[in-house]
């Protein structure tokens, strides 16, 4: 009985280590959700591209800045990442989510003011070139 008391005070230690871990990450996530909208300013009714979304840093910001007017789609490659991101944005009708690879998208980008590629080009095949070429319009806002 003592070890198993012992066990679990490990377990639950553990389980709050990573809480505040989780917490450490949320907030850092929240800050380049906020530097991606100071960036790209979106407007109301904008449509928004967010490649390489993830589980939300920016899609979700951008999404609330371009309001239930605007359209807000969110690609990326996992289709975990895609599927937890659809269930986080349940109550964005605005948001989009889908599968696919953000070094070459399959979206017709020149429909988007603008176009994010957040905490994304460090996991593409080659880095050093800068990120996908989206064939966005030449007047799109990106960061």
């Amino acid at each position: 009985m003592k070890e198993e008391k012992a066990e679990l005070e490990v377990v639950l230690e553990r389980v709050r280590h990573a809480a505040k871990s989780m917490s450490f990450v949320d907030r850092q996530l929240a800050e380049v959700g906020d530097a991606v909208i100071g960036l790209l300013d979106p407007k109301v009714g904008e449509r928004v591209l967010d490649l390489g979304c993830g589980r939300e840093a920016a899609l979700l910001p951008l999404a609330r800045a371009t309001g239930p007017t605007g359209r807000a789609l969110g690609i990326d490659l996992a289709p975990r990442m895609v599927e937890l991101l659809a269930q986080d944005a349940r109550d964005l009708p605005q948001v989009e989510v889908r599968v696919s690879d953000a070094s070459t998208p399959d979206v017709e980008a020149e429909a988007y003011g603008v176009v994010s590629c957040c905490l994304v080009l460090f996991f593409l095949p080659d880095p050093a070139s800068g990120g996908p070429r989206t064939g966005a319009r030449a007047d799109a806002r990106r960061a």
